[in-house]
């Protein structure tokens, strides 16, 4: 604030008048608020009063002693104390000039006063000796604000104040407030102008080291300011970037971009956020990405765009790290679709090359500590076919000094950044024909990853770049390594599922009976299919075999699958061959086996079984005696083409001690078959619909005139069918058809 707006009346012309002029002086010497009050209170007295205090309001409203000064040090000390103990009740109507803004002057200070004003013995005994003859109290007043009080205390007993002196003081309490008020307007503007500068360089500061790009272009698109990161950013100095149009700086297809962008902001008034920006402006062949945020820079009252700012930050790691999430997961997907060596491999090079890399190629090593080429891919089939010449000409070694036989045998990742001479020649192990072929690929960086899964290692996986020119690095490896970790895994869950197949397969046959008989007289076929992919053990058997001059047929399902399906059918199958040496109705024969299971298995285990004996008559017929514990009664095929149920019943076996058993008997004419099955048949079902009964005897009816053969292909083939190929249980027919004598 200028000097000279600072103002003080003159005093009248009755007061101590040159006082008030050295006043004025002292007044507009100085903006600093404290210097000032000091200055006035020191003028004040001793020329118009013994003490001067000056007290200000503060924003909160409390009152702060800005200076008091006595001409007697002692009574000064007495002022001290007072403040000191008693806070700014100096005098007790300072309060009250304080709330109603009016001067008060007190002639003569009587001690009826002072003890009225004294909050106690001790407050009334410093008053007494301060002497106070007489005093004003004027407030600080300017622009319409109240700012303080100012009090003249006088303690002379021949200075005693009239109305002159009260007019004088408030006359110096006017220039006074007016210096207050202007003193602080300028501390006001002085701090602000303080705090603008600091909040400037703080946005320097900001902006200078922001760990994002920042820059702002004019409407020619011209750099006008930009930090050190966007100048890294676009491998320029920010001296580089200055006056410099963001295509120019920038350069090639990236530069128009974001210059097609910016001028959009500009024309639009609108902004372009959150854009993906890929380039290589600094380093040709390494692709980098960001984030840019581009928005209209408004100045003025009417908001005209005067430029664009822009926020850009580097998320080429970021994007790295989702690629490869993204990639990983959808590499596992792929290998977890199949269970098949061969299968995984191939969609797992589908999806590596061009990807990651130009070539792939995975060897295995055998039981035999052979290594063998298991996968080979390239985008060009030519190439392709090369790769598995190769491994068939030069087969890799455990012995290799480089490549897959020394990944194999360590167990360590290989990578090479570049591909030097002397590293193919130890991968070609000193074969001319074979360096020169590698050479001629053109391979500029390799990695080879041990495959390793449950703490063995089944081989090795070649990720190459040749045609495009990739240098592969320390993030590479560690990609491919994961993907190694995870194709071993896959390759290592084939085969176990593969032995484990192999293992019901073979434990599965040995259950069944490796062929049917001959039986005079009769054309017997059988169908048997395993719910499920194959890798567990059924539980539905059927077997044909002779018995005393007759012969057994029997078919039969246990609960469960697996390990303990198959012990219960091993059990089944040979009590009842081994019982049938020595009883001769199927009744029987069935109460043995119920008592083998009873003794030999868990309450918990159980099954179903038809049994039946098969004895030649005269005439071309047959007599079936047969036998069913809780199992689906076989069914009969006339000549004629109708269906006729053997209705039967029995109880499970293995459950309790004396199951229903009987024995019925049964003919079967020329031309008859008997269809014996298990409930995988009759109960095949698609969502609500199950075949059932019925709907057998209807599709048998549908076989008539039909081959043994023929019936039960033409029966396992319905209820495959109806079950999209995928049966929820096992099936097991067993056809027997009296031929014609």
């Amino acid at each position: 604030m200028e000097r000279g707006e600072l103002e003080v009346a003159r005093a009248p012309s009755r007061a101590p008048w040159g006082f008030l002029a050295q006043a004025v002086s002292v007044l507009a010497a100085s903006l600093d608020l404290e210097t000032t009050l000091a200055n006035v209170v020191q003028l004040a007295v001793p020329a118009l009063a013994d003490w001067c205090g000056i007290d200000l309001i503060e924003p909160d409203g409390s009152m702060r002693p800005i200076a008091g000064v006595h001409s007697d040090p002692q009574r000064q000390r007495l002022l001290d104390e007072l403040q000191r103990r008693y806070g700014d009740q100096r005098i007790g109507t300072m309060a009250r000039v304080t709330e109603t803004g009016q001067a008060e002057l007190v002639a003569e200070v009587t001690d009826e006063m002072l003890a009225g004003s004294a909050r106690d013995a001790e407050h009334l005994d410093l008053l007494r000796a301060v002497g106070a003859q007489s005093y004003m109290v004027v407030p600080l007043r300017a622009r319409g604000r109240l700012l303080g009080t100012m009090v003249l205390l006088s303690t002379h007993p021949s200075r005693h104040y009239g109305e002159d002196d009260l007019a004088a003081a408030e006359e110096l309490a006017s220039g006074c407030a007016l210096a207050v008020d202007n003193a602080r307007l300028f501390t006001e503007a002085r701090d602000a102008e303080k705090r603008k500068d600091e909040g400037l360089a703080l946005l320097d500061g900001l902006f200078a080291n922001a760990p994002v790009g920042l820059g702002f272009l004019d409407t020619q698109l011209r750099y006008v300011r930009i930090n050190r990161k966007l100048a890294e950013i676009n491998g320029r100095t920010i001296d580089d970037h200055l006056g410099q149009r963001v295509d120019a700086v920038i350069g090639g297809d990236l530069g128009a971009h974001v210059a097609r962008d910016c001028l959009k902001v500009i024309e639009t008034g609108e902004a372009l956020l959150d854009l993906e920006v890929t380039g290589e402006p600094v380093f040709p062949g390494r692709r980098r990405v960001w984030l840019a945020n581009y928005y209209p820079v408004r100045m003025g009252l009417g908001g005209e765009v005067t430029g664009v700012g822009t926020v850009v930050q580097e998320i080429t790691e970021r994007k790295r790290v989702e690629r490869r999430a993204s990639f990983l997961a959808e590499a596992s997907a792929l290998m977890d679709q199949s269970l098949d060596t061969e299968v995984t491999l191939r969609n797992l090079g589908a999806i590596i090359v061009p990807e990651l890399a130009d070539w792939f190629a995975v060897d295995l090593l055998g039981s035999d500590q052979e290594i063998r080429r298991a996968a080979v891919a390239h985008a060009d089939p030519a190439k392709t076919a090369l790769g598995w010449e190769l491994a068939r000409r030069f087969p890799a070694s455990l012995e290799d000094e480089a490549g897959f036989g020394r990944t194999i045998r360590s167990g360590c990742s290989e990578l090479l950044p570049q591909v030097p001479d002397h590293v193919v020649d130890q991968v070609s192990g000193g074969r001319p024909e074979y360096a020169e072929i590698l050479r001629g690929l053109g391979l500029t960086s390799t990695m080879i990853v041990p495959l390793r899964a449950r703490g063995r290692i089944l081989g090795g996986m070649l990720l190459a770049a040749a045609e495009s020119g990739r240098r592969f690095n320390a993030s590479d490896l560690a990609l491919a390594e994961e993907l190694g970790v995870r194709c071993a895994l896959a390759l290592d869950n084939a085969r176990l599922y593969q032995e484990r197949s192999e293992t019901a397969r073979t434990l599965q046959s040995s259950l069944l009976p490796p062929g049917l008989p001959s039986i005079p007289g009769f054309e017997l076929a059988a169908r048997y299919r395993a719910a499920g992919e194959g890798n567990e053990v059924g539980g539905d058997f059927y077997d044909v075999f002779a018995w005393d001059e007759a012969w057994a047929v029997v078919i039969g399902d246990v609960c469960g699958k697996g390990p303990d399906a198959a012990a219960i059918t091993a059990l089944a199958r040979y009590t009842l061959r081994a019982v049938t040496l020595h009883e001769h109705t199927p009744s029987a024969t069935l109460q043995t086996l119920n008592d083998a299971m009873l003794r030999q298995l868990s309450g918990d285990q159980f099954c179903t079984v038809a049994l039946g004996r098969i004895q030649p008559e005269d005439g071309g017929r047959f007599r079936v005696t047969l036998s069913v514990g809780g199992h689906p009664p076989p069914l009969v095929l006339r000549a004629d083409g109708h269906v006729e149920p053997l209705a039967q019943q029995g109880t499970l076996l293995g459950v309790v001690d004396e199951p229903r058993l009987q024995d019925a008997e049964h003919v079967l004419e020329a031309d008859d078959t008997l269809l014996l099955y298990t409930d995988g048949v009759t109960e095949a079902r698609v969502r609500s619909w199950e075949l059932g009964e019925e709907g057998l005897v209807s599709l048998l009816e549908g076989c008539a005139g039909q081959a043994a053969a023929e019936i039960v292909e033409t029966i396992e083939r319905a209820v495959v069918g109806v079950q999209a190929g995928e049966p929820r249980d096992d099936i097991a027919l067993l056809a027997l058809k009296a031929s014609v004598a």
